[in-house]
């Protein structure tokens, strides 16, 4: 089916102005500090525990893949090499870069092989949605936490929610026969996509609890608390791979903590260039290979 030019330059106008916001957002951040000071924080950074922080990356990417191939299974006409899925999941990393909120991973659909497209699009949501339920749920223990103010019950009713979510939609993948291929897949699957992420974001508390360590005294329970309702910021999609939001909701939620803004941004762009960055850039070379070959093959 041909792309309208029309479609194409919404496309590229609605992008253009995510990235001009992001810039703008990015800015409102900096203006308040010295970025050239959150630099030389990031390169002061210790080579042993830079390296940590980077096998705590490793290590995250590799459940992340894995959550990633489980999704593909939930279809039972999935049938590729695990070395086709490993090129989508770098792929996607890179892709994430190209749409505000991360949503451009979703582009990895195109670079994988399915019974249909429609397959590993069920597949690549079903990911992104455990990745989103995760967050939603660390983020509500965090607000549990930080706002007081709420009523109990409504904090107790947030979190218990969100945590039963996965079995509500349960009900209509069991009953409803338009899911009727992938309920074997969800059945067995989901509870193990689930728990992938959430080991995959206490690793990620894990490095900022380190990044943070580094530059003042803070406990990990602060850090989880407090860095969860930071990465909800991921959750919206207004930026470029949450460049400035992030920045600014960590400016915010640490101040009570006596993090400094230097501090609250040295570690959450250097953890960016770690965890998203270098990856991404890992990912750009399978991206443009897969591109030519597919020229060639045209």
């Amino acid at each position: 089916m041909a792309i309208k030019p029309g479609s194409v330059l919404l496309k590229r106008l609605g992008y253009a102005l995510k990235l001009i916001l992001s810039v703008v957002i990015t800015w409102l951040v900096f203006r308040k500090i010295n970025l050239s000071d959150v630099l030389e924080g990031i390169a002061a950074i210790p080579p042993a525990l830079a390296a940590l922080i980077l096998v705590i990356s490793l290590l995250r990417h590799y459940l992340q893949y894995q959550n990633w191939w489980l999704a593909l299974q939930m279809n039972p006409g999935f049938i590729a090499k695990r070395r086709d899925i490993q090129c989508s999941y770098l792929i996607g990393n890179f892709l994430r870069f190209l749409l505000p909120g991360g949503h451009g991973t979703f582009g990895k659909v195109f670079f994988i092989k399915n019974s249909s497209k429609t397959a590993t699009a069920v597949a690549v949501t079903s990911e992104r949605a455990a990745q989103t339920w995760a967050v939603f749920l660390f983020a509500a223990l965090g607000a549990s936490y930080y706002y007081l103010d709420w009523a109990v019950e409504l904090r107790i009713l947030l979190l218990g929610f969100i945590a039963i979510f996965p079995l509500l939609l349960w009900i209509p993948v069991r009953y409803h026969p338009a899911f009727s291929e992938v309920r074997e897949g969800y059945r067995r699957d989901l509870p193990w996509m689930l728990l992938i992420q959430i080991c995959t974001n206490l690793l990620t508390m894990l490095q900022y609890w380190l990044l943070l360590s580094l530059m003042l005294k803070i406990s990990f329970p602060q850090t989880v608390l407090r860095m969860s309702l930071v990465q909800f910021s991921d959750t919206i999609p207004i930026t470029i791979s949450g460049l400035g939001l992030r920045e600014g909701f960590a400016v915010h939620f640490l101040e009570d903590a006596g993090v400094t803004a230097k501090q609250a941004v040295t570690a959450t762009l250097g953890l960016f260039i770690f965890q998203d960055l270098i990856p991404g850039l890992v990912g750009l070379p399978f991206f443009l290979t897969h591109k030519k070959s597919s020229a060639k093959e045209g």
